[in-house]
């Protein structure tokens, strides 16, 4: 059973490109390293428990520590 799981994520991986595919996929390099640090940084913010789990009742002092956050993780 775990064979067939481990061939089975192994087929995932190894796909051939679909030559019936009217658009093609568009391989930019810069939007995608755009891309993951944006996502980094997003993932650096959550790693905050009052950003995480909202705990500011005011949606002003939620921006505000959202941008403290931002601050921090960004010098660090």
């Amino acid at each position: 059973m775990v064979e067939t799981k481990r061939q089975a994520d192994m087929e995932d991986v190894s796909q051939k490109p679909n030559p019936t595919r009217k658009v093609k996929k568009r391989n930019d390099k810069e939007v995608d390293r755009d891309r993951n640090q944006i996502e980094r940084f997003f993932g650096r913010l959550k790693s905050c428990r009052r950003i995480a789990n909202c705990s500011e009742k005011k949606a002003t002092n939620f921006v505000s520590f959202t941008w403290l956050a931002a601050l921090v993780t960004d010098i660090i």
